[in-house]
Parts: structure tokens; sequence; C-alpha cells
């Protein structure tokens, strides 16, 4: 997620609608960090809270912090395969913070 591209989704749309978005779901794709200070500044600045979806990047690390430990949310899910076309279970843990 690229955070000026964020920020000009989020002003489009006020602009279109009159409304923020109601949630900003930053993912870590194959591992890879996110820029989590960038997000949690503009998401603090229009007050919009952030659910991290940190599920393919469990234990990766932004400037020595766990992914998941930034936003008031954090989602993870694991799907279990028995083939690449049937699939046999589906957990999804969801953390808040308080």
């Amino acid at each position: 997620m690229d955070p000026e591209l964020l920020e000009e989704a989020i002003k489009d749309r006020k602009a279109k609608t009159g409304r923020y978005p109601k949630a900003i779901v930053p993912v870590a794709l194959y591992g890879m960090p996110y820029q989590i200070d960038r997000i949690m500044e503009i998401a603090n600045r229009y007050e919009i809270p952030v659910i991290e979806d940190a599920a393919e990047g469990f234990g990766s690390k932004f400037k020595g912090q766990v992914l998941g430990t930034f936003g008031k949310i954090l989602l993870i899910s694991q799907i279990k395969f028995l083939s690449t076309t049937v699939t046999i279970g589906f957990v999804r843990l969801r953390l808040t913070r308080r």
C-alpha cells in the first residue's frame, strides 16, 4: 500500500461522497511489511481506524516492531487446502487493542 496513493484515495472519496473510508486495511503480502508508520500517520490525521491483515506477514517486523501491533485490530487467517480446488478448513483470528 503506497501511503501517498492512500491519502489521495481518501481525499478523493471524501470529495465524491462526503465521507471518509470506514477503515484502512494494509496487507503484508509474502512477509513484506507495509509502511505502517506513514499509514498510521495518515489514518490518525483523518481519524480512520487501521485493521492490519498480517496473515502472510506473521512475525515480520517494521523498524523492529512486529506487524499486527500497530493498528486497532489485527486479523490473521489461515486456510488449509487438500488440493488446489478443495478447501478443507478455514480459521480466522481477530485481536483488538483496548
